[in-house]
Parts: C-alpha cells; structure tokens; sequence
C-alpha cells in the first residue's frame, strides 16, 4: 500500500490511500473474494450494484490494439472508442504534447481515458475512484499495461480529494461522473477554487445530454468543443487567460 500526501491550501497535510497493483488490501474493506474471481487482491465484483463488465481496446500509442477489462453497473460507462479516437484527435490537434502531460482521471470508472493517456506517453495519471471493487479493476488494468510506475490509483470520494489544493496542478483533466447524481457541478468548482488546472491545461467533461449547463459561462474556462454523442455530451475547455 503506497500512501500519497496531498498539500492543502493552508500547508495542512492529508493522507490518502493509494491503491496499486499487487497491493494486498485497501484500508477499511475486507471482502471475501468471489469464487470465480481470479485477480490477486480483493474484488467486489459480485456485489449486486457491480458486477464483471466487458472489455476496452486502447486506439493508439504504445498499448495500441491492447485489450482492457472493464466493470459495469450504475454509473460506469466507460467512454466509447469512437468518442475516445476523436476526442485525443481533438486534444493532440489543440497542441497537446502528451509526453508533457500529467493527466487527472475523475470518477475514473474502468480507466479508459487515462490509460488511453497513458499508452500515448502521459507521463503520470491519477485516477480517482471511491469504489473498491472498480479500483481493483483499474489495478489489475495498469499492471496488464505494465503502467503501475506511471499510474496512481486513489480510492476516495472525488469532492473530498478536489476540496484540497494540489501539490501541482494538471495539464489534462478528465471529469466523467455517474449521471443523474449531481456531481459535475461542485466538482468543477472545487477545480476552477482550488486550480487543479495548469495554466495551458485542458479539461475534458463527459455528461449525461440532458444535463443542464451553459458551458460558455464557466469562470476560467474557454469552450474548445461541445458535441453530442447519442446521449452523451463530451465538452472540453481550455483555461482562459484575460
């Protein structure tokens, strides 16, 4: 178990867990391991709310063609291939160099996005994500990619961890909340307060089409793109100099 201390805005330290492959446990949870489950640390796969999803494939990069697992339920959805291709084409055609990218993963579901990022040369990913069970999933994805030097994985809430200020902010930041839940709103406050953001930083929302929200009226943030896949709206934003 690797421990990751983040530094508050008034130089107070709080502690978080990070769970990375070949941990044995995460702090505070204990579950039995299904029958059928064959990961080495423990999964909460055959919870009811949660159960074994499908699978992802990386489009490009270094991983290209490698095949990921990922975990279904309410709230996990991860990002479709055809919304991923477009949107890293979108953000390397604004300038976006990853080899000089740290990239943030908010509700990191099954990692799509940030080990996508992370197959194209980010140099660092921190993935956020409250559940166990997802968690253990996104460990046993980064040691399938041999990603687990480059790749974080924090089992906490998402408003708890961005309520803090970060030791540096990020050049990429993804945010894809469960819908209906009425997370991307303070979320995205808790960025904008708390500059999670680096100065030439992008960030990238996936939400839910009905979701009401003017994105050209977000302080700090200038609208890139916001177009509509089916029921998903992905937006991206750049920071905003005067």
């Amino acid at each position: 178990m690797i421990w990751q201390v983040w530094r508050g805005a008034a130089d107070s330290k709080a502690t978080y867990p990070v769970f990375s492959a070949g941990d044995a446990e995460v702090p505070n949870f204990r579950p039995k391991l299904p029958r059928a489950c064959a990961t080495p640390f423990p999964c909460v796969c055959s919870r009811p709310i949660q159960r074994a999803g499908g699978h992802m494939r990386i489009i490009a990069g270094a991983h290209k063609g490698r095949v990921l697992k990922t975990v279904s339920g309410p709230g996990y959805r991860p990002a479709m291939g055809r919304v991923r291709e477009s949107l890293f084409s979108r953000l390397e055609s604004r300038g976006v160099v990853w080899g000089e990218c740290r990239v943030l993963d908010l509700f990191a579901g099954s990692g799509s996005l940030a080990f996508e990022a992370l197959s194209r040369g980010a140099t660092e990913a921190v993935l956020v994500e409250k559940d166990s069970g997802a968690a253990a999933c996104l460990s046993k994805n980064a040691a399938t990619l041999g990603v687990e030097d480059r790749c974080r994985i924090l089992v906490d809430d998402v408003l708890k961890i961005t309520a803090r200020t970060p030791s540096s902010p990020f050049q990429v930041i993804f945010i894809d909340p469960p819908y209906g839940e009425s997370l991307f709103a303070p979320t995205l406050r808790n960025i904008i307060r708390r500059n999670w953001l680096d100065e030439d930083g992008f960030l990238i929302a996936e939400v839910e089409k009905t979701l009401r929200l003017n994105a050209e009226k977000q302080p700090g943030l200038e609208v890139v793109n916001d177009t509509l896949y089916g029921q998903t709206r992905v937006i991206v934003w750049t920071a905003y100099h005067d």
